[in-house]
């Protein structure tokens, strides 16, 4: 392989990580959406023989730490810089961003609102 196929490679490899993250999270909300486990799905996803047992398609916390967000951002300068329009890869930075706060929408959502002066005392969310 050339040292030029090599770097894509690894590249590719975490991007594709990464809009596995945001597909399972996206997904993962529908479900919750609709009343639907989210880990039934998955679990129905992976007996599909196109996607396999080893797929990662587990919802959880938006990706963090560097390498995943560099890749992707590194493959849609690379692609914006030859005219290359990746609908896709563009989509996934801004999906795990809206993924970060998921934990703090549904607490919003449970919780009621906290005040000083009715009667309950605590955080404000």
């Amino acid at each position: 392989m050339s040292v030029e196929s090599a770097e894509m490679t690894k590249h590719a490899v975490n991007a594709f990580l990464a809009a596995s993250v945001a597909f399972a999270n996206e997904i993962a909300s529908i479900c919750e959406s609709v009343g639907a486990d989210a880990q039934e799905v998955e679990r129905g996803l992976k007996t599909e023989a196109r996607i396999g047992p080893r797929a990662y398609l587990s919802p959880g916390a938006a990706f963090a730490g560097g390498t995943l967000a560099r890749d992707v951002a590194f493959l849609n300068r690379t692609a914006s810089e030859r005219g290359v329009i990746t609908p896709l890869l563009s989509s996934v930075l801004p999906s795990n961003d809206r993924h970060r706060h998921w934990a703090q929408r549904k607490l919003r959502g449970s919780l009621p609102i906290f005040t000083h002066n009715g009667g309950c005392v605590g955080p404000h969310l």
